[in-house]
C-alpha cells in the first residue's frame, strides 16, 4: 500500500482494541466464558456493539445474503483489502477467539479514517457462523462468499433443541436459497488479513509472541449413529449385549490412534445415547467426529481409515453404523 494507507502508530491504539474486547466480554460473556453462539440474541448483541463503534466512522455498513456484516472505508482505488474475523463463539468460548480479529480490524478503520482517504478501499468483515458450534457446520458465511456451501446439507441441520437451521436463518434475514449474491463481495478483493489468537500451546512453548500462518488444516466432519439393542442393565448378560455405546467407544479410541499415526488431529466432541438412562444398555449412540490435517492426502487417508474403523467397531459389538456427512 502507498504511504497514505500505512497505519500511523499515533492513531492506532492497541489499548482501544483491548477496551472494546473487554466491553464485548462484559456484554456477552460470564464466569464460564463467551456465549455468542451464532443466530442467538447474544450474538446479535455483539454485533450491535460493533455497529455502535462503526457509527462514528465514515464507513458504509451492510449485511450480505449470508449474514456477513461488512464495513467499507472507501479508498481512491476500488481495489480492496479485507480484514476481519468473527464475533460468534463456541459455548464457554475464549474472549479473544475471533473477536480480536474483528476489533483489531475496527481499529485499523479508525486509524486510516483519521488520516484521510486511503489509497485502496479497506473492508472490515464479521463472518457469520464461523464456529458452527450450534449446527455443527463451520464457516457458513465465508463459504457462501466463496460459493462452496452445500445447501442440501444445510437443510438437514438442527441444533440440540431440534431447531432447524433453515427455520432460524430467515429470522436474521438470510434465505438459504439466495446465498449466491454474497459472492460479489470478493470481486475487487486483492488481499485478506486476519489477526487471530493461536488457540494452542506452540508459540508460548517457543517464547514467541506472534507468527505468520503458513497453512490451514482441512476438515472432515461426520455424524455417526451406532445402532444396537436397548436392554435392561441388570438382566442382559454381557456376552449377549449389542451395546451401541461400546461400539462408539471403540471407534473413539481407534480414531485417536489414527490421528496420531498421521500427525493429524481427531476429535469425538459430542455423544448422545438412547434411551439415555442409567438402568439401560444404550440401543442407539450418536457421536460427532472431527478430523483435521494440513495435507489433503493425509486427511483423505485419515477419513477412509476412520470409516473402516467405525464399521469394525460396530461389527465387534453386534451393531450397525450409519454416517451423516456434516462438513468438508
Amino acid at each position: 500500500m502507498s504511504s497514505n494507507t500505512a497505519v500511523d502508530t499515533g492513531t492506532f491504539s492497541p489499548q482501544r482494541v483491548v477496551a472494546d474486547l473487554r466491553e464485548l466480554a462484559s456484554r456477552t460473556g460470564g464466569p464460564e466464558g463467551s456465549r455468542r453462539l451464532c443466530w442467538t440474541p447474544e450474538w446479535v448483541n455483539a454485533r450491535n456493539l460493533l455497529r455502535e463503534e462503526l457509527s462514528g466512522l465514515p464507513v458504509e455498513v451492510d449485511v450480505d445474503e449470508a449474514g456477513n456484516l461488512w464495513a467499507y472505508l472507501r479508498g481512491i482505488s476500488k481495489d480492496t483489502l479485507v480484514v476481519g474475523s468473527h464475533l460468534d463463539s463456541v459455548p464457554k468460548g475464549g474472549w479473544l477467539d475471533g473477536a480480536l480479529g474483528v476489533f483489531a480490524g475496527l481499529e485499523l478503520l479508525r486509524s486510516l479514517a483519521a488520516q484521510g482517504t486511503p489509497a485502496v478501499t479497506v473492508a472490515l468483515v464479521d463472518w457469520a457462523d464461523e464456529e458452527g458450534a450450534r449446527f455443527s457446520r463451520s464457516l457458513f458465511g465465508s463459504a457462501a462468499v466463496m460459493g462452496t456451501v452445500d445447501v442440501d446439507i444445510m437443510r438437514g441441520l438442527s441444533d440440540k433443541e431440534g431447531n432447524k437451521l433453515i427455520d432460524i436463518l430467515p429470522q436474521h434475514g438470510v434465505d438459504i436459497d439466495n446465498l449466491d449474491g454474497a459472492q460479489t463481495r470478493v470481486a475487487d478483493t486483492k488481499a485478506y488479513v486476519e489477526v487471530h489468537i493461536e488457540q494452542g500451546p506452540i508459540l508460548e512453548s517457543m517464547n514467541l509472541g506472534i507468527c505468520t500462518v503458513t497453512g490451514t488444516k482441512g476438515i472432515e466432519r461426520e455424524r455417526l449413529i451406532f445402532k444396537g439393542q436397548a436392554a435392561h442393565a441388570g438382566t442382559m448378560p454381557m456376552p449377549m449385549r449389542r451395546d451401541s455405546f461400546r461400539a462408539a467407544a471403540r471407534l473413539a479410541l481407534a480414531v485417536a490412534d489414527i490421528g496420531e499415526s498421521h500427525d493429524g488431529v481427531t476429535t469425538v466432541g459430542a455423544v448422545a445415547c438412547k434411551p439415555g438412562v442409567v438402568t439401560a444398555v444404550a440401543g442407539e449412540t450418536t457421536i460427532t467426529l472431527d478430523m483435521r490435517h494440513i495435507d489433503t492426502a493425509e486427511l483423505a487417508a485419515m477419513y477412509s481409515e476412520s470409516i473402516a474403523a467405525a464399521h469394525a467397531a460396530a461389527e465387534a459389538e453386534g451393531c450397525t453404523v450409519e454416517f451423516e456427512h456434516i462438513f468438508r
